[in-house]
């Protein structure tokens, strides 16, 4: 899971938060209140989780326990792809 959390966190960094101190980046950070994604950005990770974990987000999965945090979409990540490993 911690590789997941690390791809996330490029991810993020990479794209949200160029030349921005990124040492309050915890993986449990609250993504939206502390102001480092905002909505339309969590729709960019939405896009990205799909793409690089081959995925598929239902609008039922959009959930801020979900996709709030690194720790939550890294579980959100696990969860279903275990789903789909016991479909």
């Amino acid at each position: 899971m911690q590789e997941i959390t690390n791809n996330i966190r490029e991810f993020i960094t990479d794209n949200f938060l160029y030349g921005v101190d990124i040492s309050n980046l915890k993986n449990d950070t609250s993504l939206i209140n502390s102001g480092f994604v905002d909505s339309a950005g969590i729709m960019e990770v939405v896009a990205y989780v799909e793409q690089t974990f081959n995925i598929s987000v239902d609008d039922s999965d959009l959930l801020p326990s979900n996709f709030d945090s690194l720790n939550g979409i890294a579980n959100f990540i696990n969860t279903k792809k275990m789903r789909i490993h016991h479909a």
